[in-house]
């Protein structure tokens, strides 16, 4: 048992070292070989992932990686939409004096962002399709070569643009009917 505690915390351990800052759609460890097609993905480019390279790729909208290398590891945390703090509110929210002072003032305006669902990630796995959707907002991928080869992976994504179509088509049944 404590083996098996000591493995896993090496494993988190060689997890956390390999963070990066690094973007793979900026070409910083990897090389756009070109842009592909797909018939459910508005954006579709293929990369070469660098010798030992360590990048992260953020999407906003439905998203899937394809790699067919046992060297390529990928991981991925979930964003959701979260409301922003207010700025300047120390006081606690539930205090009945705040209640009190607020209750002729208007609700400040709260703005809702993507952000990180946890600081833990999950591992992915090549062609898994990830939806936006029930409060998910994007993804952010980790692309890691364990290998000194260089190797070509796919990344396709839903654009804004994409996202903006389905809304105004929705809008525009609704209007319909």
């Amino acid at each position: 048992m404590k083996s098996f505690i000591a493995i896993a915390a090496l494993a988190a351990y060689t997890n956390a070292a390999q963070s990066t800052f690094d973007n793979c759609l900026e070409e910083q460890g990897t090389v756009w070989l070109q842009d592909c097609r797909s018939l459910w993905y508005g954006i579709c480019d293929n990369y070469t992932l660098l010798p030992n390279a360590n990048c992260n790729i953020e999407t906003f909208g439905d998203a899937s990686i394809n790699w067919f290398s046992d060297s390529v590891e990928v991981f991925v945390w979930n964003y959701i939409e979260r409301y922003n703090d207010v700025e300047g509110d120390d006081s606690p929210a539930n205090s009945e004096e705040w209640g009190r002072l607020r209750q002729d003032d208007e609700e400040p305006t709260r703005e809702r962002e993507c952000q990180a669902e946890s600081l833990g990630n999950d591992i992915y796995h090549s062609e898994q399709k990830l939806q936006a959707r029930n409060g998910n907002c994007g993804f952010k991928f980790q692309v890691i070569n364990t290998s000194e080869g260089e190797y070509d992976f796919t990344v396709l994504r839903s654009g804004s643009e994409a996202l903006a179509a389905t809304i105004v088509a929705s809008a525009a049944m609704l209007a319909l009917y």
